[in-house]
């Protein structure tokens, strides 16, 4: 019953990764870059503040980062584990 309510998830979390990574695609799509500035916003927040993460959760713990995520992310033209 609580799918049926509209915008109801299981996992919140995951929801908002797959969104900012949506945007991140489509960002480097349009741009064909990942130099995404500060200001840029994705549907949760500052989606360069969401790469840093991403990047900063890889170095500090590349173990306990999924591997689906990780796959997903490098899949993207011109990423990389390091900042620019």
């Amino acid at each position: 019953k609580l799918e049926a309510i509209p915008g109801w998830s299981w996992d919140v979390r995951e929801d908002i990764w797959i969104d900012m990574y949506t945007a991140l695609v489509k960002y480097q799509r349009i741009n064909t870059s990942l130099r995404v500035p500060r200001n840029f916003q994705g549907p949760s927040g500052s989606l360069a503040t969401w790469t840093e993460k991403q990047r900063a959760r890889y170095r500090r713990s590349p173990k306990t980062f999924e591997k689906t995520k990780i796959q997903m992310l490098e899949a993207i033209p011109g990423w990389t584990w390091r900042s620019k």
